[in-house]
């Protein structure tokens, strides 16, 4: 075995003499007993993953055009294809084999009960398939030893859970699990009374939980490259971290009523059938004098649609110097412009033109469908302003993302 690496004679020697006359010892209180090694490589030792390199080469020989061994310690994986199942079958068996004689003949022992095989189409094969399927109407059987090996599902190699679809939908919902496990045990030392450096569990974040995530992603990832282009024209909104918004923006408060106001202002938004729109009415002495319909995306929600609706209002009133008082019937949207800790890019923006428009707007609740003339108007025009509205564009929230997202999974 060493001729064919053409080592020199001193290292023949010098691995010769590491091997000779091995034992293993065992020892407790009651007895010593040892018994002499002649098979395995010593593990521990900075020289033994070479050894073992050498050792099983001679089954890495056996790759050519058909067959694929790849190796990585004792644990070995084939990959090996054909162009019906039945020639599959018979290649798949012809190449076990001849690994397991090649085994033999290096005098190491193939577990047949831990073999696992996943079968799996070519993408070609699943284009002349009448049902387009990725697997094959019935499993083929593989044998080492006339013994069959289990075919699954999915098998995992090296931490990477692979599926007989490809779509690596197991891998990561093994990684969901996994990332149960790890939040759970951070949020058991965070909730105790220590005091954790927030520079501890970025620490802890970035060597546990990132690393576990980004496992293999290169490989795994690489499948899921066909969907990036599912909101390649959509503009995303996003969290800013909140310590970057000033102060003047991040606590606003506006007053519930402007004294003396010129105008009364309603508005709302409205979603039918995936389409979103929003209306702003304008009021002045009962009297409804201009109205502003617009007409989102169909990604863009009611929350997002009436946050837009103040901010128009807002930004009308600002632009024009009038001192207007809003009336809106969606309570989030107001308690999300009165948070300190909004992240989103889209809310803050709506509250940065607040507060550019200060003591000119006063932002208040109604209870909607309870008579309110002004608020009854918005609800009919923001309805009509799906159909009829001005485009406008404004970001899509995150949560479109997500359902995006699971109906490509």
């Amino acid at each position: 075995m060493f001729n064919d690496f053409n080592l020199p004679l001193f290292y023949k020697n010098f691995i010769y003499y590491y091997l000779k006359d091995r034992h293993v010892y065992y020892v407790n209180e009651v007895l010593e007993t040892s018994r002499q090694c002649y098979r395995g490589c010593p593990q521990g030792s900075v020289i033994a993953p070479i050894i073992w390199n050498i050792y099983i080469n001679a089954v890495l020989k056996l790759n050519d055009g058909e067959l694929y061994v790849q190796a990585f310690a004792d644990d070995l994986a084939l990959i090996i294809g054909g162009r019906t199942a039945r020639v599959l079958e018979a290649n798949t068996n012809l190449a076990l084999a001849n690994i397991a004689r090649s085994l033999d003949s290096l005098k190491l022992n193939l577990s047949v009960q831990k073999c696992q095989a996943v079968v799996y189409r070519s993408i070609a094969s699943q284009k002349l398939s009448k049902r387009n399927s990725t697997i094959l109407n019935r499993k083929p059987t593989f044998k080492i030893y006339n013994t069959s090996i289990r075919v699954t599902d999915s098998l995992t190699i090296l931490g990477i859970a692979i599926d007989n679809k490809l779509t690596w939908s197991e891998h990561i919902n093994s990684l969901h699990g996994k990332m149960l496990i790890l939040t759970s045990n951070f949020n058991r030392i965070l909730k105790t009374d220590w005091s954790v450096n927030k520079n501890l569990i970025k620490t802890w974040y970035l060597t546990t939980i990132e690393k576990a995530l980004l496992y293999g992603a290169s490989i795994w990832v690489r499948r899921s490259a066909q969907y990036n282009n599912i909101i390649d024209n959509v503009h995303l909104d996003f969290n800013i971290p909140v310590k970057n918004i000033p102060s003047a923006e991040k606590c606003i408060s506006p007053p519930l009523q402007i004294q003396n106001a010129d105008f009364e202002v309603y508005t709302d938004g409205s979603r039918v059938e995936d389409e979103t729109g929003f209306a702003v009415c304008i009021l002045q002495n009962n009297s409804n004098i201009q109205n502003f319909l617009y007409k989102l995306k169909s990604f863009n929600s009611v929350f997002q649609a009436e946050l837009a609706a103040i901010q128009h209002a807002a930004n009308w009133a600002a632009s024009n110097n009038f001192k207007i008082n809003i009336h809106s019937d969606s309570l989030s949207s107001i308690m999300a412009l009165k948070s300190a800790s909004s992240r989103s890019k889209f809310v803050n923006t709506v509250k940065k033109d607040l507060s550019a428009a200060n003591n000119l707007v006063g932002l208040s609740w109604v209870k909607a469908h309870v008579g309110i003339e002004g608020n009854e108007l918005a609800d009919q025009f923001a309805k009509q302003a799906i159909s009829t509205g001005e485009e406008l564009d404004i970001p899509a929230p995150r949560s479109f993302l997500n359902r995006k997202l699971k109906t490509h999974i």
